[in-house]
Order: C-alpha cells, then structure tokens, then sequence
C-alpha cells in the first residue's frame, strides 16, 4: 500500500473534528501528544486529560521527535495510548478543534497513529498544521464516511519520513 501525504488546508473543528475522530476509531489503535513539563503556565487541564487517559496508556517517554516534530536540543514527555470509544470520547471532551492541542490548555500535537511510529493523522497544532499519510483506498473511505472533508484537502505529495 502507497501511503502519501495529503496537507489539511483549514482547521478542523466543531462536528467534523468529532466525525473524524469517531472515524479512527477501530481502524488506527493509537494516538500520541506530547507535554514540555518545562514549559511555564501550564494549566491543570493538561493533567487532567492525561490522567483520565491513563487506563489507555501504552507508553510515555521522553525524546526529541514525534509525528511532524524534531527538536536540537529539548525533550518532550511523548504519551502513547490506545485508541478505543472511550479514548475517543475523552479528546472529543476536552475540545472540538484539532488546532487546540497546544500548550498552556491542553497538552501538544495529538496525532493518530497506525502503529507506534507511522502516523495517519500527523497534527503539528503549535503551529496550526496537520497532515493525513494515507493511501488511495483510504481516503476514498474517508471522504465516502465524511463527505464534506473535500474541501479541507489538499494536493497529494510523496511519501515522507515518519518520526
């Protein structure tokens, strides 16, 4: 299966970011965001949706990169968790825009993965930029379930290096 990537022109927000997240769910097991610890006047939410998502957390480490993201010299807490319905629910909880995983409120860049390093939905919010890696099949199911995410596309580019 080509996987290529396919830049996302506009936010996602209100109901197509709820119509997109339910969409993942059983066919991409994991998500991922990160937390700078360091960073000043993080908010309590940041702590509260990680530990409500702790029940699905796979792993959480520390590193320079993750899906659209590499640092020189910082490291990051990267979590891992599954997604599942009930995971779902909780990102859909906390807000209804992709764009607003970003420090102080939330933590960093949720991305949905395929596996553990190759993301499908590749969402780099701190600077209001997401990218699907999908192949034709997909995105022919995907804009057959949500219709209106045409024009929320953009031009198909070659496969990238994952993280």
């Amino acid at each position: 299966m080509e996987v290529v990537w396919i830049g996302i022109t506009q936010e996602i927000s209100g109901e197509l970011y709820y119509k997109l997240i339910d969409f993942a769910v059983g066919k991409f097991p994991i998500f991922v965001f990160v937390v700078d610890w360091d960073r000043k006047r993080l908010q309590e939410t940041v702590e509260k949706v990680i530990k409500e998502l702790t029940p699905h957390l796979i792993k959480r480490f520390y590193s320079r990169e993750w899906p659209g993201t590499e640092l020189l010299n910082l490291e990051v807490e990267v979590f891992h968790f599954n997604l599942n319905q009930e995971s779902a629910n909780i990102l859909k909880k906390y807000t209804s825009s992709l764009y607003q995983w970003t420090h102080p409120i939330l933590p960093e860049d949720m991305s949905i993965m395929r596996n553990s390093t190759q993301p499908w939905l590749c969402n780099t919010a701190h600077d209001d930029m997401a990218t699907f890696y999908m192949s034709s099949a997909e995105k022919a199911e995907l804009l057959k379930t949500i219709p209106e995410l045409s024009s929320y596309l953009g031009e198909e580019g070659k496969p990238l290096a994952y993280y």
